[in-house]
């Protein structure tokens, strides 16, 4: 059986684990992140940027920037046609 957990726990338990566990925390963050995309719409881009911005910083963290470099590039991918989120992406520099 599958729990679902609210997303501000998932965000605690991501903010816990980053020094210890950046690998488990990377996952939780990219669920918030891809979550919150699928909400489809420009507050939710938003909230899934500040995501998106701990999972580069922990990505660096571990010098895998390159395995950061290959999700953004495929999540760009996947929403070619979400403007909006598009914007919000380059707003933030990915």
């Amino acid at each position: 059986m599958a729990y679902v957990y609210p997303a501000d726990y998932v965000l605690k338990v991501a903010r816990a684990v980053e020094g210890t566990h950046p690998r488990e925390a990377i996952a939780l963050y990219r669920e918030l992140a891809e979550k919150a995309i699928d909400r489809v719409n420009r507050e939710a881009y938003r909230e899934a940027v500040e995501y998106l911005k701990r999972m580069r910083e922990l990505y660096r963290s571990l010098g895998e920037s390159h395995k950061w470099e290959e999700y953004i590039t495929a999540l760009r991918a996947q929403y070619p046609r979400r403007r909006a989120l598009q914007e919000e992406l380059d707003l933030a520099g990915f």
